[in-house]
This record gives structure tokens, C-alpha cells and sequence, in this order.
């Protein structure tokens, strides 16, 4: 007698491989019609102008400019695209090596199913794969010799705290609010030692971010204000699918680069 989807015992999604993810995903859709958010941009993480975007980002963090072992926070999405390019730049034999010596990567994901698809994907996949004890804003950690630290949380979380970084990309697939923009110069200030990244949706902003915008005479205006003490690295717009998308960069300038 056939069994039906009642009588399968429930798999963690841990657990699961990259195909019974895929199928928990396509289940999901079935069920809700509906798509996270993290799931939705991971799909076209890859579409040229984001490329061209991410690009920059790698060019701003080459061994020339930024010699030396640095540690980066960084929110891959299953493709760890932008990992990878960055490997290639600062530790072009990270393959053959058990660590990276010039790149520390704290990486974070808020989406459960991207998560653990990107634990099957993630860099230093011939290195052991560690769980680690995770921070006290995290559900989970592991780590392998490549990327040091991968957690399952907000990414809101992890800068509202203490721990110190070289580098910092917050790449968000939803727009900047008021509250989340002095969070990010909180973290900046107190947290980050050279250089910020931010991306963010420049789009369906909330009322008390639209009469900051207006105030400031457009969004990018806005989003980079905190920052005018800071040297400016880029500012660019660009579309990644249907989506109008902003993204800026500033370093501090005690740290000038190369230094």
C-alpha cells in the first residue's frame, strides 16, 4: 500500500540535502503561492547590474588596497557569489589550502531555507565543517576552514552588538528605514575599523523614512548622510531585475587604503 505525505516521518531541514531543499521549496510555493524574500532575490542574485555592483565591492578589497588579514561580515545567499570573487583576490589559493590567511568571513542569513542551502554550497567544502556555540542572537553556528563563521539570524542583531569587523557589507533585499539607518551608523562607529557597504531596495520605504527622504531632497541623499565624515568610495544605482536598488560605500578616514 502506498503511503501517503501523512505517514513520512518529518525531516529537519538540516538534515536535508540540496534536492530535498529544492522540493521543500517548490512544496512551499504549491502550499502558499508564495515566496520569501530571501528565497525570491537568491534566485536572481546573478543578474548583470548586481554583478557589475558586487564587482565593485571586490575591487575596493583587493590585497593593493587593503593589505594584510582583514576579517568581513558579509550575507552570501546561496550562491556565495561575492565570496568566492573575493577569495580569488586576496587568497587565490584558498582551494588548496585549509584557511585563508588573508580573509576572515562572518557570514549571516535570516531566510531558514537559504541557510542551510548555503551550508551545502559554502566555500572550504574539502575543509571539516564545524558547529560551533553559537552567539546569543543566532539559532545557529557553524564553520569550516574558509568561511569562520556562519549564522543562522538577523543581520540587525549581529550589529546591534559588540563584535568588531574590518569590513561590513549589509546587503539588504528590503529597503532602509529610519530606525535600521541609525542602527547602521551605531555599528559603523563603534564597530566597524575601515570600510561599510550597504545595499538596500530604493523602493516602498515606510512614512517616517519617505518625510526623511523628502527632508534630505531624494533616498540615496538620505542613506549616505550619516557618513558625511567619511571618505566615499561609490555610490551607485542600478536595477536587479524589477527591482531599483541603491549602494553605497565609505571607509573611515583614519584608515585610508593601502595603509
Amino acid at each position: 500500500m502506498a503511503l501517503s505525505v501523512h505517514h513520512i516521518p518529518y525531516k529537519a531541514l538540516s538534515r536535508c540535502s540540496i534536492e530535498e531543499l529544492a522540493a521543500e521549496q517548490a512544496a512551499r510555493d504549491r502550499r502558499a503561492c508564495r515566496i520569501t524574500g530571501g528565497v525570491s532575490f537568491a534566485r536572481k542574485e546573478s543578474t548583470d547590474e548586481k554583478s557589475v555592483a558586487r564587482l565593485a565591492i571586490v575591487n575596493l578589497l583587493t590585497l593593493d588596497q587593503m593589505p594584510g588579514p582583514i576579517s568581513i561580515l558579509t550575507m552570501p545567499g546561496m550562491g556565495w557569489h561575492f565570496e568566492g570573487k573575493l577569495l580569488k583576490q586576496r587568497d587565490p589559493k584558498w582551494r588548496d589550502q585549509p584557511w585563508a590567511p588573508n580573509t576572515r568571513f562572518i557570514c549571516v542569513e535570516n531566510d531558514r531555507l537559504v541557510y542551510y542551502a548555503a551550508t551545502t554550497t559554502m566555500p572550504g567544502k574539502h575543509t571539516m565543517l564545524r558547529t560551533l556555540e553559537r552567539p546569543i542572537y543566532a539559532e545557529r553556528a557553524i564553520g569550516n576552514g574558509i568561511v569562520d563563521r556562519f549564522v543562522f539570524a538577523n543581520v540587525d542583531d549581529v550589529i546591534a552588538g559588540d563584535e568588531r569587523f574590518d569590513v561590513a557589507w549589509l546587503d539588504y533585499t528590503g529597503p532602509l528605514t529610519v530606525e535600521r539607518l541609525r542602527l547602521i551608523e551605531r555599528f559603523y562607529r563603534r564597530c566597524v575599523n575601515s570600510t561599510l557597504i550597504v545595499t538596500s531596495l530604493k523602493a516602498r520605504w515606510n512614512k517616517d523614512t519617505d518625510r526623511a527622504v523628502r527632508r534630505h531632497g531624494g533616498y540615496c541623499e538620505w542613506a549616505v548622510s550619516p557618513f558625511d565624515d567619511s571618505v566615499g568610495l561609490h555610490a551607485i544605482e542600478y536595477q536587479d531585475g524589477a527591482s531599483p536598488m541603491f549602494q553605497f560605500a565609505c571607509r573611515k578616514p583614519s584608515v585610508p587604503a593601502g595603509a
